[in-house]
């Protein structure tokens, strides 16, 4: 369970920085020029996040339900990705608020 919430960090982590961060902007505006679909995949973090967590998922092979082989995978990569994003939101809203208060 350890492994499934920190992965859901960095998951987190990685689909703010696609889809919300300056750094990455050009990159979010160039895909949705060439590819929509793309496009607005990187510009949602929640739609990110699953695939990032899909990813990290076959990287580090956490397992909440062992006994269950391949959905036991399934079912790591669902909680992970609904971590994510919730800590995601939390991210989002308090840079909201931050940007009300200023």
């Amino acid at each position: 369970m350890i492994k499934v919430l920190v992965l859901s960090s960095v998951t987190a982590c990685l689909a703010f920085l696609v889809s919300s961060s300056e750094l990455l902007y050009g990159v979010r505006a160039a895909a949705s020029r060439a590819i929509p679909w793309a496009g607005k995949l990187l510009m949602c973090g929640y739609c990110s996040g699953h695939w990032i967590g899909a990813a990290l998922v076959i990287l580090c092979r956490p397992q909440l339900f062992p006994e269950h082989g391949l959905l036991g995978y399934v079912l790591s990569w669902l909680a992970l990705s609904w971590f994510a994003g919730l800590q995601w939101a939390g991210l989002v809203l308090i840079l909201r608020l931050n940007d009300a208060i200023e």
